[in-house]
């Protein structure tokens, strides 16, 4: 539960209400990024909860392998898993290192490299969004304009995913009405909002 994990949690549950106000994300830590039978049994533990989708932030296809024996959409992450179970792939965000990689060197080479903080967004390429797999054709047509119109947002800048008023988990305010949360405190998440079931180690 570090605040990278617990910050695109509290996206997907922030964006889920927006489309369905009663929608809920559970969150099931394995504390392990890489190890294949915890991303399995967490992946199986969502879908034994009830989960209609399943999405995941370890690394490699596990989990995508178990939910789609279940016959439950998937969201995949970090690189291209839709191979490994293409009938059941909803999306995928794909992690795009290269360009900041690529500048660093430059720098380096010309040197003008200075450490700084570097915040990837869709906006500039870092994190990208692999398309649509066959259960978004289930989707219906009203909240797909929803989704195009968000994506349209991430991409120009106009939506602010953490955009007041958020709320925790314990009912306390956390982001003003019609304040947008820093970059820095973005960095920091140290809870989990409202909606998502399961507790977080810090909390």
């Amino acid at each position: 539960p570090v605040p990278d994990v617990m910050t695109a949690v509290n996206a997907m549950q922030l964006g889920a209400q927006q489309v369905n106000p009663d929608a809920h994300v559970r969150v099931v830590w394995t504390n392990d990024w890489v190890s294949p039978s915890k991303a399995q049994d967490a992946a199986q533990a969502l879908i034994n909860s009830g989960a209609q989708v399943l999405g995941y932030m370890t690394t490699g296809p596990a989990p995508s392998e178990i939910a789609d024996k279940a016959g439950i959409p998937w969201i995949g992450f970090e690189a291209s898993h839709k191979k490994f179970a293409p009938d059941t792939f909803l999306n995928g965000v794909l992690l795009n290192w290269a360009p900041m990689i690529e500048k660093s060197v430059e720098d380096v080479q010309n040197g003008t490299w200075k450490p700084e903080t570097y915040y990837g967004t869709y906006q500039n390429d870092a994190i990208q969004f692999e398309g649509w797999g066959p259960p978004y054709d289930k989707v219906p047509a009203d909240v797909k304009s929803k989704i195009d119109d968000a994506m349209a947002g991430l991409k120009d800048g106009s939506l602010k995913v953490f955009t007041g008023p958020i709320y925790d988990q314990s009912g306390k305010l956390r982001v003003k009405d019609g304040e947008e949360e820093a970059v820095g405190d973005i960095l920091g998440t140290d809870y989990l909002v409202k909606g998502v079931i399961g507790k977080a180690a810090t909390q």
